[in-house]
């Protein structure tokens, strides 16, 4: 099925539904699946009409004030190289399957985090490795599925859903505690996860024109915990091989680099998609290495903390800075000590 017509939570439902059926059947009994939800033209006139309302409007000043920020562009390896999809390659990286249990299970305990907030802090800090910047730029792609009205429901809704939105993360000093909260933070300002900057980028009629639009070289995606899709009991598997090319090859590609992260077979598989006629191989190896090196950082600083870490994000009508919580805190685990 094209991705134009499903997305990564409708092949969910459809091998469900599948996998249901099929149980039926081969026990003899009628196949009776549970109906669909909001419909995929009931969502998108919603979305129009939502895009035109105040509440979406109200995030305007949060994504231009992102759009007003001046960014330095990736070093090239070879200056006026082409950007397509026939001169695309990829680099593949992994975690062990110890290594993976830890970033799910352990690491988010630590500082109340997200494991996308952990895969970003680390790529931050791999990109000012080979930067020396401080500041990264990524278009940060999330589901899109967002709860808009109690009146709509797409749990069960099969079609292309996704929201994408441009991040500015920053990262000072070496410190990964430093890192793993300050990334945290800013991802938590960011609006409605991301949501109304497409409603207001294409559908609102004043809203971020395209000489404000930021334009990300970075493409950042994690599609989840791919082990959850069929139960070891399932009559059907993944298949490994290719579903063969989903672009043709002159189609200039969006991003000087992809960054693609998945769980899949007890492991964090991570990629990275380039062009081989603006980045040498070594190159992106050295990345994509720095990468893991540095989320395997960010795990044994985890593993080894001695206690739960808060940020201002976990309170947020306390409305204190992190200064200000982490001096909070202090006087009172001083006070009970007393």
């Amino acid at each position: 099925i094209h991705h134009l017509l499903t997305d990564v939570v409708s092949w969910r439902i459809l091998l469900e539904d599948f996998v249901t059926a099929y149980g039926k059947l081969d026990h003899n009994q009628t196949v009776a699946l549970p109906a669909k939800t909001t419909s995929y033209q009931q969502w998108s006139k919603r979305l129009a009409e939502l895009a035109q309302s105040e509440v979406i409007r109200a995030d305007l000043p949060y994504w231009l004030d992102q759009s007003s920020k001046t960014l330095p562009r990736l070093p090239l390896d070879f200056a006026g190289g082409v950007n397509t999809v026939a001169a695309a390659d990829v680099i593949s990286v992994s975690l062990n399957d110890e290594e993976t249990t830890a970033l799910l299970q352990e690491v988010p305990s630590v500082y109340q985090t997200q494991i996308t907030d952990a895969l970003l802090a680390a790529l931050a800090r791999a990109l000012k490795k080979w930067t020396g910047q401080r500041a990264m730029l990524v278009n940060m792609e999330s589901h899109g599925r967002e709860v808009v009205a109690d009146d709509l429901d797409l749990s069960r809704t099969v079609g292309w859903f996704t929201s994408v939105f441009p991040v500015v993360i920053e990262v000072d000093g070496n410190d990964v505690a430093a890192t793993i909260k300050s990334v945290k933070e800013q991802l938590r300002r960011i609006p409605r996860n991301g949501f109304s900057y497409g409603l207001l980028r294409y559908l609102s009629v004043d809203g971020i024109t395209a000489d404000r639009a930021l334009q990300p070289e970075i493409g950042f995606l994690y599609l989840g915990q791919f082990d959850q899709e069929l139960a070891d009991s399932a009559p059907i598997r993944l298949a490994k091989e290719s579903s063969g090319p989903a672009q043709r090859p002159k189609q200039r590609r969006n991003h000087l680099l992809d960054f693609e992260a998945r769980v899949a077979g007890g492991k964090l598989l991570v990629s990275l998609t380039y062009s081989e006629s603006l980045h040498a191989r070594e190159t992106i190896s050295r990345l994509a290495e720095a990468f893991i090196e540095e989320l395997r950082a960010l795990i044994r600083h985890c593993q080894s903390a001695q206690e739960i870490s808060y940020t201002p994000s976990d309170f947020p009508e306390a409305e204190l800075d992190q200064q200000e919580l982490d001096d909070l805190i202090s006087s009172l685990t001083v006070g009970s000590a007393s």
